[in-house]
């Protein structure tokens, strides 16, 4: 009796364990239903939302100028919600499906209101202030529809915990809270009405650091969950460049007004629903491939963000105060180097060199600066008055996410030097920090016309200022480097016979030679010597990397010249630069006798491009990348290479302190010291640039940076910016508007780059804009860069959304272009996609006859994409090919404007 009982009690219990399991099953199923038709409601919102800030802006400018013109697209009426998708959550008992489409159709109401009155154009008498209320109103009901979206996400994060007896249960409750985490900066973007807290990014950020520890775990999932999961940890990461290029862009400009803030918000929305949303919902339906029912997550709704508050930010001038750094005691290590303390020393070298980098454009805006002033003080009272002086800084930034996470974790990884690695780092710090101060003092200068009454005294102190900062900066940056690159050489490799360790061994020994080279050169354009810089160390150097490249890379994978992650690109690049470098040394003569100094930088250029090849191999051997999966020689832990500007000390007539930083400088050794790649006669010509430099100590000329991006002009180009000289413009741009466009690095990258190039064009120029996804459609009809408010109205509005067709296209870009046509001038077409596009051969034969009629064909590729095929259509079209990064693009886009010089 008790034996029959136990067995009766033991099956009630799993058929009621069935039961709940089903029950259960289907409850997770009723909430995705719901969730189902949020998103939907989210992605209509979320496209709404571009067309109301535009109207509002439009009805504002009505108020102020009644000729202001009112196009509200809208107005055909807002996108209905899907019956069926409602049906299903409402069937489900959706109660807050119900209540989503209650305010959802209650906005719908409203803005039926909105477009009558534009179609009867109301407006005209009431001067919009009826169209203003209504979109007011509309605000409110976003954030009631926004409220009812949130009852539904804290459903879904109270069931989180209910998997965490399997393994995929437990990393989707790590997923959803890190989901929860980034959904607060959402909603404190919502709300801000002032400047960027920037202490709140930051904590964001590394609490976000600490949770993708946990996602990088190597974590037992089966396919495809696990991809699924990789996929949802990069789009976290992505979240986090954009926390990190909110704070570190955050300058004295940005915080004038809520823009900044604006543009932020707009890209982590876009990340936020359509790349991080998107790879949960794709793990959770693999996961019910293997019988585990969870919930989805609703995407966000967007609150409308139509006003832009501005700000009066004041100037603290506060210059740092240069101090003795410590010393730095390394003690040889019995450890191999780990990947921890890898990332912990390359992390230094990375934050130098984005400095680095961020000087190197200044170093343009300064220079510039410096002949408008010049200009203006040559001019009489009376004119000095109409006189635009501009001293123009905003891409000038100064990283403080980089330094945050250093702080925290240089004690921890590298506790016997973090207080001086953290110290020299802070120092450096305050040097970009007065750097910053001082270009928004300039800036204030320039845009309230104070040289009209105060005169030019301070903006000269502020110059020399730069000058001296200049030395203190390159001087304490080659300190810190040469300080990380011991203590990484303090540490043994796992594998010395490594072709990644032999190959990197041979490009540093390159780099360092290059740059020893490069001092000698300062050192001639200095004292306006005219010495004989031996090139035969270089030569031999490039013979070796030439000779020996089989035994170098040996078994590493040549992927494709064209493969942006084939390490054969960074290596055969190098040698070819060695070259471009020791040709432009043979001109330093010539160069001196016609006083032409500003040639330096070309020097420093070069170099440069040596060090990002240089650091381009040792990133691809992090292995890191996809290529690299199975690739048993990875990862190798090799230390990056600091690049270097132009900082030379002073002008004519000033005497400044001599800059001597050089003299610390590591002779690296490659890590290849047994088998050293080239034997040179490299100590003699170390001791040579020590001795060069020592006689540096009389007035020295500031060299100027003319080049800012990887583009090569005329060799007489003074003024990278300037289109003096150049044939007049029509640009047609031809932009693939598809839905994967949609990603911040490439529409919103080129559409921000875009305003830039139009900043900088002329009134004679002119620039259309044709969209293709689907149809082809005329966005922006030939207009002349002087209207840079309507021009950047319709960029500002350009969005991503459905397929890309590029055959029409390309069809009405040459109709444009060629009734545009300007006789001499560049005129060209330049199309923007990030797919493998397929074009037919009917719009090949229009861009073969249109090539041989002087209408040229650019194609820019952004993402992964990178093509033969479409190199050679541009080719047929007498074009260039590039593929842009957040690196290039602005200077891309410069080199198109300026292809054709005036005859």
């Amino acid at each position: 009796m008790y034996q029959s009982n136990k067995y009766f009690l033991l099956f009630v219990s799993l058929l009621c364990g069935v039961l709940y399991s089903n029950a259960y099953a289907q409850d997770v199923a009723d909430i995705n239903k719901q969730v189902a038709f949020s998103n939907e409601i989210a992605a209509n919102i979320t496209h709404h939302n571009s067309y109301m800030k535009h109207l509002y802006g439009q009805l504002n400018g009505y108020k102020d100028d009644s000729r202001t013109r009112i196009t509200y697209e809208i107005a055909r009426g807002m996108k209905q919600a899907d019956g069926y998708l409602y049906n299903k959550a409402v069937s489900a008992g959706g109660g807050h499906a119900q209540k989503i489409k209650q305010h959802y159709d209650e906005l719908t109401n409203m803005n039926n209101n909105l477009a009558a009155y534009i179609k009867l154009e109301d407006y005209n008498s009431d001067h919009g202030d009826q169209g203003l209320r209504l979109i007011d109103e509309m605000q409110t009901e976003v954030l009631n529809l926004s409220k009812a979206r949130k009852e539904l996400c804290d459903l879904v994060y109270s069931r989180r915990s209910n998997y965490s007896n399997h393994i995929s249960g437990k990393v989707y409750r790590l997923m959803i809270d890190v989901v929860d985490h980034e959904e607060q900066i959402l909603r404190y973007l919502d709300a801000a009405s002032e400047p960027l807290d920037e202490s709140l990014m930051v904590k964001s950020y590394l609490e976000t650091a600490e949770k993708l520890l946990e996602l990088d775990k190597d974590i037992a999932l089966p396919y495809p969950a696990n991809m699924f999961l990789r996929s949802f940890a990069s789009g976290v990461k992505n979240l986090q460049r954009i926390k990190q290029r909110a704070v570190d862009e955050n300058n004295f400009a940005a915080q004038r007004s809520t823009r900044h803030s604006q543009d932020v918000y707009k890209d982590f929305l876009n990340y936020f629903n359509n790349d991080v949303l998107a790879f949960l919902e794709s793990f959770v339906q693999a996961s019910e491939g293997k019988g585990l029912k969870m919930s989805l997550y609703p995407k966000y709704i967007p609150l409308l963000k139509l006003r832009e508050n501005e700000f009066d930010v004041r100037i603290e001038p506060r210059p740092f105060t240069d101090r003795k750094m410590p010393k730095t005691e390394i003690v040889q290590q019995s450890l191999v180097l780990d990947r921890i303390t890898y990332q912990a020393l390359n992390s230094y070298v990375e934050a130098l060199n984005v400095r680095t980098r961020a000087l190197l454009h200044l170093q343009n805006n300064i220079r510039n600066f410096r002949s408008s002033l010049q200009t203006l003080q040559k001019r009489d009272e009376a004119s000095r008055k109409t006189y635009k002086l501009r001293f123009d800084y905003d891409h000038f930034m100064v990283p403080e996410v980089d330094m945050a996470l250093l702080r925290v974790n240089t004690p921890k990884v590298l506790p016997a030097y973090s207080s001086s690695l953290t110290i020299q780092m802070e120092n450096i710090q305050e040097i970009m920090l007065e750097y910053e101060r001082l270009c928004e003092e300039l800036s204030v200068y320039s845009e309230n016309k104070l040289f009209v009454t105060a005169g030019f005294d301070r903006p000269e102190e502020i110059l020399n200022r730069f000058l001296k900062l200049n030395e203190i900066y390159e001087t304490r940056k080659e300190q810190l480097y040469s300080d990380v690159r011991t203590i990484y050489s303090s540490y043994s490799l796992p594998d010395r016979s490594n072709p990644w360790i032999i190959s990197s061994g041979a490009l540093l020994h390159a780099t360092e030679i290059s740059k020893h080279k490069l001092y000698l050169i300062r050192g001639a354009f200095a004292e306006d010597s005219r010495p004989t810089i031996s090139t035969d160390t270089l030569l031999a150097i490039r013979r070796d990397l030439v000779s020996n490249q089989s035994e170098y890379m040996k078994g590493i994978q040549r992927i494709g010249r064209y493969h942006g992650h084939c390490p054969y690109n960074p290596y055969e690049d190098m040698p070819e630069r060695i070259k471009v470098f020791v040709d432009k040394m043979g001109y330093i003569s010539s160069y001196l006798e016609k006083g032409d100094k500003s040639k330096y930088a070309d020097y420093v250029y070069v170099y440069n491009d040596m060090v990002e090849k240089y650091n381009k191999f040792a990133e691809l051997g992090r292995g890191e990348v996809e290529s690299a999966e199975n690739d048993k020689l990875r990862p190798v832990f090799i230390l990056y290479q600091t690049s270097t500007f132009a900082p030379f000390a002073g002008e004519e007539g000033r005497t400044n302190t001599p800059h001597t930083a050089h003299q610390n400088a590591p002779a690296t050794t490659p890590p290849n010291a047994d088998k050293p790649a080239v034997k040179t006669n490299e100590t003699n010509e170390m001791a040579e640039t020590h001795k060069s430099h020592q006689q540096v100590i009389r007035d020295t000329v500031y060299i100027e940076t003319v080049r800012t991006d990887t583009v090569y002009l005329h060799e007489g180009d003074k003024d990278f910016t300037s289109f003096e000289g150049y044939a007049t413009n029509n640009l047609v741009f031809l932009l693939d508007a598809s839905g994967s466009m949609d990603k911040p690095d490439r529409l919103p990258l080129l559409k921000q780059s875009m305003s830039y190039l139009i900043s900088l064009m002329r009134a004679e120029d002119e620039i259309s804009i044709i969209i293709y996804s689907g149809k082809a459609k005329l966005a922006l009809k030939p207009t002349s860069a002087a209207e840079s408010d309507v021009i950047n109205q319709v960029i500002a509005n350009l969005s991503s959304e459905g397929r890309s067709n590029v055959n029409d296209g390309i069809e009405l870009a040459y109709k444009v272009a060629d009734k545009n046509y300007k006789r001499g001038g560049n005129n060209r077409i330049i199309v923007a996609t990030d797919g493998e596009i397929q074009i037919g051969k009917s719009a090949m034969n229009i861009i073969e006859k249109f090539a041989r009629q002087d209408i040229q064909l650019t194609i820019f590729t952004f993402g992964n994409v990178e093509s033969d095929r479409l190199r050679s259509v541009s080719e047929v079209g007498h074009g260039n090919y590039r593929h842009i990064t957040r690196q290039n693009v602005n200077g891309q886009l410069i080199r198109e404007a300026k292809a054709k010089r005036l005859q």
